[in-house]
């Protein structure tokens, strides 16, 4: 399919995607929403945009690493795709979602110690 021949390109893509939600963060300082009860609402739209450009990231380097794609995944609580869907990859903001829905995971890519 052409999804899982165009892993450069889905690879570029999710790093774009990536980038682009750190550059969010930095500018929406989530951490700060969090502090300030009367703003709820507007932290709860800037994680669920997070939460998607996790999604999508994960969903476009599912050809390149799908085991640690399935685990971003389910720790989101969101179904993969599978190999081969573009199904996975159009911007569909959900609804809030309460921190409690989302799952915990080990470190996808634990830091190796030198010897």
């Amino acid at each position: 399919s052409v999804f899982l021949d165009d892993a450069p390109g889905n690879i570029a893509a999710a790093r774009s995607i990536v980038r682009r939600a750190n550059q969010f963060i930095e500018e929406t300082a989530p951490w700060a929403l969090a502090k300030d009860p009367d703003r709820r609402s507007e932290l709860a739209a800037v994680m669920n945009a997070l939460i998607e450009s996790v999604r999508i990231s994960a969903t476009l380097l599912w050809p390149v690493i799908p085991r640690k794609s399935g685990q971003i995944l389910a720790a989101i609580r969101m179904p993969a795709a599978g190999p081969g869907s573009l199904a996975g990859v159009e911007w569909a903001p959900k609804e809030h979602r309460p921190a409690s829905a989302l799952g915990r995971i080990e470190a996808l890519f634990p830091r190796i110690e030198a010897i």
